[in-house]
């Protein structure tokens, strides 16, 4: 007890070592032993020690199984169920590689009843899948490759559906469907090429040569792809792979007849894999080496020792056989059976040859039954089904969504066209309201401006008539005496032409205020100039010291407000007779004509002229003080503004002015 005790303490403590110390000579390896130290999260530390027992897989299956008890043990502890899982399909698959498939697969099932991740699921069925197909179950094995594909698709795991397809393309070889075979090992070596990995490339490589060899022996196509995996598999320094590739050339080899080859590979191969402690692959070389023994009996019938390779080759088979049983293996099983058969009859051992040949025919026939190969297309077609029943669940999926998206769509629009259509609305009354305000505040505007001529006016052009007839009153009713007859006729001359002045600026303005008021909007008819001139010279009749001029050769008549024209004809003869008051015979000159279609009329002066600023009233509208008496320039302005006239000066110092109207 005690003894056991210390041997315990022993190898906890050297392990214990191990895990901090050791050194394999793989850096992949070595790297993991070199971070783990320093790994302080539990769940990080069961995922480094997995990968360590992953790794051990190729180079020392058992020590592989202890990190993976050792990750086990951890992941319990800390009550992490997909670590659990983990560890256990790892100690899977290390018994996997010693040819142990019953602790295997019984650490499978258990990995299954803690999993939780996807992920892990798929791994563990595709671990299930390589199991079955070793024991030659390729319904089964076809299964769960299928359900692990089905996982990887849905979770998007690229590596995991290169598995699957590398797993489904092992079971199509072994059925001898070699265009499926070549189909899904090739779906499986393109995305493993994407994702660079070397070890997983190395199995397509040498699963391609495989399908290749039994494919109407295509050896050259087969050596090319063995020699490639191999290649790969010394630069990676991958043992497993070394091994296998070694035990798949040497059979090329021996169905060459090439057995001097096949031994050398055999050997080489052999060494590696009980390196590794492949029990498998050893117990493959040694049925592999007994059937070369075979083949050499055959060809040299006059070696004396041929008799011994005979018996030596039987002992091989029946090593290979042994373990192949206890592993469930039928292809290698029948393999053993089929080379034991000729053993026997070469040795006359002519029961136990029947006995084998009845052993072959019946695990041949568990092979590659119809009964198989139909479970097989079942499953495949079962999963062709499955896929296009998804697809039709995910289009109809679509199809729903894409409906209520159109819905949505349509109510989001109609939603905006309603909140667009409010917000236009809402617009449009506020464009209104702003342009009833600006219209009012520019009535208002145009109302104070008006207000403001109108008070000029009034203080400019009334306010001197009238004082001047108030202060004649004045004086006759004070001090008549001061006022001889005739400075009494003068003063009444003047009075008199005051008050008419008066009365023909209140006509003026009242004109003008009611344009203002009513916007200046004019009553257009036919008038004839000849008609204005005659009111107009009427108008002037007492004016005696000038002599007006009215010419209208053409007798023109104009579509016009007749009222707005007599006003500003009146007041521009007005203006230009209070201009000639120092001119020695002052005349005016009023003219009529038409000029490119164009009617115009002229008022000329032969006064002293005048410059610009005198006139400006007539083209500034800021400017609102008449002209001595008189409503002035600027009422000429605004209602000849109204009836579409334009007005043009042209007055030089001591030359006189001239008004030129022009009509549109």
């Amino acid at each position: 007890m005690i003894k056991k005790y210390f041997v315990l303490l022993f190898l906890v403590f050297n392990c214990s070592f191990l895990v901090g110390q050791v050194k394999t000579g793989d850096k992949s390896i070595d790297s993991l032993f070199s971070v783990l130290p320093n790994i302080k999260i539990d769940t990080a530390r069961v995922i480094n020690l997995n990968l360590i027992a992953e790794k051990y897989r190729y180079l020392n299956p058992n020590l592989g199984v202890f990190y993976a008890n050792k990750a086990l043990h951890l992941s319990k502890n800390i009550k992490w169920n997909d670590g659990i899982a983990l560890s256990l399909r790892n100690i899977g698959q290390n018994y996997y590689v010693l040819g142990d498939y019953q602790k295997a697969n019984i650490n499978y099932d258990k990995a299954l009843t803690f999993v939780k991740s996807k992920f892990y699921t798929s791994l563990l069925l595709n671990s299930k899948g390589s199991l079955e197909l070793v024991k030659s179950n390729h319904t089964k094995a076809l299964e769960y490759f299928f359900k692990s594909l089905k996982i990887c698709e849905e979770i998007k795991i690229k590596s995991g559906i290169a598995r699957a397809y590398f797993g489904i393309s092992n079971i199509y070889n072994r059925i001898r469907d070699y265009k499926k075979a070549i189909l899904f090992n090739k779906k499986s070596l393109e995305l493993n090429t994407q994702l660079n990995l070397k070890s997983e490339i190395c199995d397509n490589l040498s699963l391609m040569g495989e399908i290749y060899r039994d494919d109407n022996k295509q050896f050259a196509i087969a050596l090319n792809y063995f020699f490639k995996a191999l290649n790969l598999g010394t630069r990676t320094n991958n043992k497993q792979i070394i091994a296998h590739t070694n035990a798949k050339i040497e059979q090329v080899y021996q169905l060459q007849e090439k057995q001097d080859l096949a031994l050398k590979h055999i050997f080489a191969g052999k060494k590696i894999a009980q390196e590794i402690n492949d029990n498998r692959l050893v117990s493959g070389f040694t049925v592999d080496e007994g059937q070369i023994y075979l083949l050499q009996y055959e060809q040299d019938s006059l070696n004396p020792k041929k008799y011994f390779l005979l018996r030596k080759s039987e002992n091989l088979l029946l090593d290979g056989l042994k373990y192949f049983k206890k592993s469930k293996d039928l292809f290698n099983i029948s393999v053993c059976y089929e080379t034991l058969i000729y053993v026997y009859q070469y040795q006359k051992k002519y029961k136990a040859s029947s006995e084998m040949s009845l052993n072959y025919a019946y695990t041949k026939d568990s092979i590659y039954s119809e009964k198989a190969k139909e479970t097989v297309k079942n499953l495949e077609d079962h999963r062709t089904i499955g896929l296009k029943n998804d697809q039709i669940k995910i289009n109809k999926i679509n199809l729903e969504a894409k409906e209520k998206q159109k819905w949505l769509y349509i109510f989001g629009i109609g939603f905006l066209m309603l909140f667009g259509s409010l917000l236009f609305y809402q617009s449009q009354n506020r464009k209104k309201t702003n342009e009833k305000l600006q219209s009012l505040n520019s009535e208002l505007d145009l109302a104070n401006k008006t207000k403001i001529k109108f008070l000029s006016i009034l203080n400019h052009d009334l306010r001197s008539p009238v004082y001047n007839f108030i202060h004649f009153m004045q004086l006759q009713k004070q001090s008549p005496e001061l006022l001889d007859e005739q400075t009494k006729k003068t003063i009444e001359n003047k009075t008199i032409s005051s008050a008419e002045n008066l009365l023909f600026s209140m006509e003026d303005l009242l004109l003008w205020s009611k344009g203002e008021l009513e916007n200046f909007e004019p009553k257009l008819k036919s008038v004839a100039i000849n008609d204005i001139f005659d009111y107009t010279k009427k108008h002037f009749e007492s004016e005696e010291k000038v002599t007006i001029i009215f010419e209208n050769f053409e007798n023109i008549i104009l579509i016009t407000d007749e009222d707005f024209l007599k006003t500003i004809i009146r007041n521009f003869t007005g203006n230009a007779i209070k201009a000639l008051e120092d001119t020695i015979n002052p005349s005016i000159t009023w003219k009529a004509f038409i000029l490119n279609n164009e009617i115009y009329l002229s008022i000329s002066d032969n006064g002293s002229g005048s410059n610009q600023d005198k006139f400006k009233a007539l083209y500034d509208e800021n400017e609102v003080v008449g002209i001595k008496t008189g409503l002035g320039l600027h009422l000429i302005r605004d209602i000849a503004k109204a009836i579409n006239c334009e007005i043009t000066i042209n007055s030089k110092i001591g030359f006189g002015t001239i008004f030129t109207l022009k009509f549109q």
